[in-house]
């Protein structure tokens, strides 16, 4: 072999080694890179899973708060109801109070989605690996607490309106005793209004039932990412607390 040809091949070994060396130079560097935003996504999941993890954990609290109150509600309209069909032994005063809490108790349903929004709008959902868990928190806030919303407007705000109207026309105002008491007992009209707000809870409380139980299944899957697990135990045993009180003043007879 010429001196000629052996300085080629060697040129050529050597061209071949640096090729191979930026290539693998490259090569861990694009690795390195996607390992870095991989760690990055993952913080970024975690995050992202933490926050929505504590807001429904609070929405959580606040929906059976709410039951709690459509509930009672719901007694008081059949303590009611019950003495207009003389089921029940007629208690003047009873019925008085419990139509001004018909009146005067509204529920307001805080449909304030804004974190999840937020975390939708940015793109950031999608850092969320898991597709079924993904899928379910989006449906919650999607059509889960929307749907509540709607069920409001269509029958509690439109139930207690007419109830409202009924006794501004019959001036049934706080002193007027006896004319609650009349009209309870021999027009049917304020019964079937009534009844038509005792419905009205009792679709809300199922609803309400419902959408409780999905949260709650929800919560199980996110249990690794409660952050603040503390906080959420006091505001469940404040919950449970007001409900405790409020279950314990009997309902007049």
């Amino acid at each position: 072999m010429q001196a000629s040809d052996k300085s080629a091949l060697k040129k050529t070994k050597e061209i071949l080694i640096e090729v191979m060396v930026i290539f693998l130079a490259v090569s861990i560097t694009l690795l390195v890179d996607r390992w870095r935003e991989n760690q990055a996504d993952r913080h970024l999941e975690k995050e992202v899973l933490e926050e929505l993890t504590n807001n429904i954990d609070a929405k959580l609290i606040e929906l059976k708060q709410d039951s709690s109150g459509f509930s009672l509600m719901r007694q008081k309209l059949g303590y009611l109801l019950n003495t207009g069909r003389r089921k029940l032994p007629l208690n003047v005063e009873s019925c008085r109070i419990y139509l001004e809490h018909a009146l005067n108790n509204y529920y307001f349903l805080n449909p304030n989605n804004a974190i999840f929004e937020s975390i939708k709008y940015s793109g950031k959902i999608g850092v969320i690996r898991d597709n079924q868990l993904r899928a379910d928190i989006t449906s919650l806030y999607q059509e889960n607490f929307p749907g509540l919303q709607i069920l409001f407007e269509e029958f509690y705000f439109r139930a207690l309106n007419n109830l409202k109207n009924f006794v501004t026309k019959n001036r049934i105002v706080q002193g007027s005793q006896d004319n609650l008491v009349e009209l309870l007992m021999t027009k049917p009209e304020l019964g079937n209004l009534l009844e038509e707000l005792e419905n009205a809870y009792t679709k809300l409380v199922n609803w309400y039932h419902d959408i409780i139980r999905k949260t709650s299944d929800l919560l199980e899957k996110l249990k690794p990412w409660r952050k603040d697990r503390g906080r959420v135990n006091q505001l469940e045993a404040d919950t449970q607390l007001k409900t405790m009180n409020s279950k314990s003043k009997p309902l007049s007879r």
